[in-house]
C-alpha cells in the first residue's frame, strides 16, 4: 500500500503548496513547484489586480478563490483513505491541470521561453505518483483475489457456510466453532467489516458485534476486510489442529493508513 499512500500525499502536497503560493505571491518572491497550475494562474491574476488597485481586499478575495480551487484536491485526499474512486478523481483533476500547464508551456517554447520546464517536470512527477498509486491498489486487489482463488481450489471440497460437510472421511466431530468479536471503537464505527474463510464471505462484523460460524477440521485462511481498499485487511491462518477458537478484531490507525488487526484470544 506504499504507492497508494504516496499518491495521497501527492494530493496533499498540491493543496498545501497551492495555498502557500497564494500568500507568497503577495508577500515574498518565492514560488513552490508542488502546486496546482490553475490555482497559480488565479494567484497571478489577483496579484495584477492588486498592483493596479492597491486594495488589501484583493488579497483576501484572491486567497478565498484560490482556496476554492484546491478544495476538490483536499476532498480527494481525505476520502481516498477509504475509497479509491476519490483518488481516481484526484488523478483526473491533476491530469487536466497538467494539460493546461502543457498548453501554456508549448506556447512559451514557441517564443523561446523555457522558464516553465521545472513546473512541467514536477507536474509529471506528481501525476505519475498518483497513477502508480491507483495502479498499485488494483494490483494488490488482484493479488488478493488470486490468493483467495488458490485457497478456494485447495479446499474446494469443503464448505464454510455455517455448517460442515463430511469430506474424505471427515466426521461431524471435526467441526469447529469460530467466534469473532469486534472491539468497540469510535473511529471507523460506521464501517462494517466483511469476514472471509478461504475467500468466501461468512459474515459481516459491525462495531462491538460478535459473530460465530463453523469450519471443517482442515486448514483455513480467515480474513477480515473493509470495502474500498484504503484499510489494510487482517488475516490469520486457522490450523487443522486448532479447536474452537475466539478472535478479537480491532482497527489500528496511523498517520497515513489504517489496518485491521485480528488477534487470538
Amino acid at each position: 500500500m506504499g504507492n497508494y499512500k504516496n499518491a495521497r500525499m501527492a494530493l496533499l502536497a498540491v493543496v498545501i503548496f497551492s495555498l502557500v503560493n497564494t500568500l507568497m505571491i503577495f508577500f515574498a518572491d518565492i514560488y513552490f513547484l508542488f502546486s496546482s497550475y490553475f490555482t497559480q494562474y488565479v494567484n497571478y491574476l489577483g496579484y495584477e489586480i492588486y498592483l493596479e488597485s492597491g486594495e488589501i481586499s484583493v488579497i483576501i478575495v484572491t486567497f478565498l478563490i484560490a482556496a476554492i480551487t484546491v478544495v476538490p484536491y483536499l476532498l480527494c485526499y481525505i476520502f481516498s483513505k477509504k475509497k479509491v474512486g476519490w483518488l481516481i478523481a484526484g488523478l483526473v483533476l491533476f491530469a487536466i491541470d497538467t494539460l493546461i500547464l502543457l498548453g501554456d508551456f508549448i506556447a512559451l517554447i514557441s517564443m523561446g521561453d523555457l522558464s516553465g520546464i521545472m513546473d512541467v517536470v514536477i507536474h509529471v512527477y506528481l501525476l505519475i505518483s498518483i497513477i502508480v498509486g491507483v495502479a498499485g491498489y488494483y494490483k494488490n486487489k488482484d493479488a488478493m483475489q488470486e490468493q483467495q482463488t488458490i485457497n478456494n481450489d485447495s479446499v474446494a471440497s469443503e464448505t464454510v457456510d455455517g455448517k460442515s460437510e463430511q469430506d474424505d472421511g471427515e466426521s461431524e466431530n471435526s467441526v469447529r466453532t469460530i467466534s469473532v468479536t469486534r472491539k468497540k471503537s469510535f473511529y471507523g464505527c460506521a464501517i462494517a467489516f466483511d469476514c472471509y474463510i478461504d475467500g468466501k464471505v461468512v459474515g459481516k462484523l459491525t462495531n462491538g458485534n460478535t459473530i460465530q460460524f463453523e469450519v471443517s477440521g482442515a486448514n483455513h485462511v480467515f480474513t477480515v476486510d473493509a470495502k474500498g481498499g484504503a484499510i489494510n485487511a487482517g488475516t490469520v491462518n486457522i490450523e487443522s489442529s486448532t479447536q474452537d477458537v475466539n478472535y478479537f478484531v480491532s482497527l489500528k490507525t496511523g498517520a497515513f493508513s489504517s489496518s485491521i488487526i485480528v488477534e487470538k484470544q
